[in-house]
């Protein structure tokens, strides 16, 4: 079905005469988007937790705070579409629903109103391309390094050295550093 094909329809008998039996209203409607749930601002003490939340769908939002296990729940609705907002101790939910499909969001209380979920370690992520010039930087110093060794090594002993030699007078020159 299309949304075009919303209107009246009839059912009639016919016969020696036409009678309508019967007529329905038909509306063809879309299924709901899911709602967007945000957390605005998150507060907790040992005893104590607030967050503030939005609950959002196309042309219906309700603001509301969550305190002490608890929220006052609220529904909005704008035509054919209903927006209802619930709490429990575990989670806030944000329905979104019409005549003919129903989605949620939620948020994990606990999640924002657990001390220990915050004494997670911290784990820091490096681009990629960041640890790859970070390679280049390192090649290339020790590349520097390396050639000032050898040119120290040359320049101590100005007889000509071999390269056997040469790796000698490198390695104990390293062995003594």
């Amino acid at each position: 079905m299309q949304k075009t094909d919303s209107g009246l329809y009839r059912a009639r008998a016919s016969g020696e005469s036409e009678n309508d039996i019967v007529t329905y209203r038909v509306s063809v409607i879309d299924a709901v988007q899911a709602p967007v749930l945000t957390v605005n601002s998150n507060w907790f003490s040992s005893d104590s937790c607030t967050v503030n939340f939005t609950c959002r769908a196309p042309e219906l939002m309700i603001n509301s705070s969550y305190q002490n296990n608890r929220c006052s729940p609220q529904e909005v609705t704008s035509q054919i579409n209903t927006l209802i907002l619930d709490c429990s101790t575990k989670y806030i939910i944000c329905n979104h629903s019409n005549p003919v499909s129903w989605k949620q969001a939620r948020i994990n209380i606990t999640q924002l109103c657990d001390d220990s979920e915050n004494e997670r370690p911290i784990t820091l992520y490096y681009d990629p391309s960041f640890m790859f010039v970070l390679l280049i930087v390192c090649v290339v110093v020790g590349v520097i390094v390396f050639a000032g060794l050898i040119l120290y090594c040359c320049c101590k002993n100005k007889t000509g050295l071999s390269i056997s030699n040469l790796l000698k007078e490198i390695i104990s020159y390293l062995n003594l550093k």
